[in-house]
């Protein structure tokens, strides 16, 4: 990793925290976070420990590597920290798609959204996985080099529009993968942008809000010509839409946005980098594939897998444990205190940001030997019920834990289980991945080659 210098502005405080690095004297140390994010927060862990005050525009800010002191923001007193109150740090459309506005609109979104992801629904889920996932294998040919995170974030959209919405976006508009993916890298690219200012009519905003508003027009024309066509289906769209509040009203398509957009962009990125991952690790790893090729051909026995194996291939589990350990999808999360309230031996003063990392956290030589190797066996003793409560993350902790955790898992684990079945992944001379620490942790410029098996 490279380094990162921090000069000129020491952090002060007033609060009784140790001492943290020197950052600039207008933006603290954003600038250093963006330009390399992932080093940055690294650094501070082995350089300042577990409590780093910082300083972003002006917001006083703590980098948490405690998995105890991060237990207590997330759970025993998550009531004294916000995700609304960080809006100010982001583009104003991400603040709009994660709800960052409104303190209490999650909360509402969650619950409408839960009984499509409840534990009875996964079989049926399920099976359209694994059919969409043959379908994607069936468009490469042997020998062909591909895009991995490109080819995998069309097939987990493809799988989320088809589960969750029974909906075919290939067939009702052949440009919502293109746009979709197209928001998220505009949004990740200017998320930590010290002096991004979207009212200016720059070329840049121009284009950002032409994105967006393509985005937004084509879920709005998703959900009327669902109005239009109910036809009693049991999909979370359609449960929606039927959806009445306590005075008898429907939802407007605003309302329905708040729960659909989330799920849309979130819902299928993050699934798609840890397959992108996987994938990468696999092909970098042949003694690991091998082993992933043994148990499919032992316990599926050439058959279609299903629901049930998920249970029934406990390495290739592993293997995505420790995907997910190496390369959290999710790389840092944030909080802002809404009150004055503590954290362990700290007193955290109202409007201080806390934000902590699953990357620093999860690469910890406190928590796991040989961190930043690729061991799946590691996950083989219990090792998950060892760790302290908040070490491993993937899918974030406390009440805004993801509530689509255990869909994406069924899901990465049938997705992994047909492409391996199938397929060899191999690498190739220009296949290493740059880090690209986005909204999500994306692999820039990833190409295997996929060898055919049967």
């Amino acid at each position: 990793m490279v380094r990162t210098q921090v000069v000129k502005a020491a952090v002060k405080n007033d609060a009784g925290w140790p001492r943290g690095p020197r950052g600039d004297i207008i933006f603290g140390h954003l600038r250093h976070l963006r330009r390399d994010r992932l080093g940055f927060l690294s650094s501070l862990a082995r350089d300042y420990g577990d409590f780093v005050p910082l300083q972003f525009r002006g917001s006083p800010t703590v980098f948490l590597n405690d998995p105890v002191l991060i237990e207590t923001m997330l759970f025993r007193r998550a009531a004294d920290f916000s995700k609304s109150n960080l809006s100010g740090f982001f583009h104003p459309a991400l603040r709009r798609l994660l709800l960052l506005d409104d303190a209490n609109s999650w909360f509402e979104q969650r619950r409408l959204a839960q009984p499509a992801l409840r534990p009875d629904r996964m079989p049926a889920y399920a099976e359209t996985m694994v059919a969409c996932a043959k379908r994607t294998c069936a468009g490469w040919v042997d020998s062909e080099v591909i895009d991995v995170a490109a080819s995998m974030r069309r097939l987990t959209l493809d799988i989320l529009a088809r589960t969750l919405f029974d909906l075919d976006l290939a067939h009702i508009h052949a440009e919502a993968p293109a746009i979709f993916d197209a928001v998220l890298e505009d949004v990740g690219a200017r998320a930590f942008n010290p002096i991004y200012l979207s009212f200016l009519p720059t070329g840049s905003n121009r284009r950002s809000r032409t994105r967006f508003q393509r985005a937004e027009a084509l879920i709005d024309a998703l959900i009327d010509d669902r109005r239009r066509r109910l036809d009693g289906r049991p999909d979370l769209l359609s449960a929606l839409i039927r959806h009445r509040d306590e005075n008898g009203r429907e939802l407007s398509n605003d309302a329905l946005k708040l729960t659909l957009i989330p799920l849309s962009f979130a819902g299928h990125e993050t699934t798609s980098m840890a397959l992108t991952w996987a994938l990468h690790l696999l092909a970098s790893h042949r003694d690991v594939q091998a082993a992933v090729h043994a148990e499919l051909t032992e316990r599926l026995a050439g058959e279609q897998a299903a629901h049930d194996d998920v249970s029934r291939l406990p390495y290739l589990g592993a293997v995505l444990h420790e995907t997910l350990r190496l390369y959290p999808p999710i790389w840092g999360f944030g909080r802002q205190a809404v009150r004055d309230t503590e954290l362990g031996p700290y007193r955290i003063p109202a409007g201080t940001t806390v934000f902590a990392s699953q990357w620093v956290l999860q690469r910890d030589s406190r928590y796991f030997d040989r961190p930043l190797e690729f061991d799946p066996s590691r996950w083989s003793g219990g090792l998950a019920g060892r760790l302290p409560r908040c070490v491993f993350m993937p899918f974030g902790a406390g009440p805004r834990r993801c509530l689509g955790g255990t869909f994406a898992i069924v899901e990465a684990v049938l997705v992994l289980a047909t492409v391996c079945a199938r397929f060899r992944v191999a690498m190739i001379d220009s296949s290493k991945p740059e880090l690209e620490p986005l909204i999500t942790l994306r692999a820039k410029g990833l190409r295997l080659r996929v060898e055919r098996r049967v």
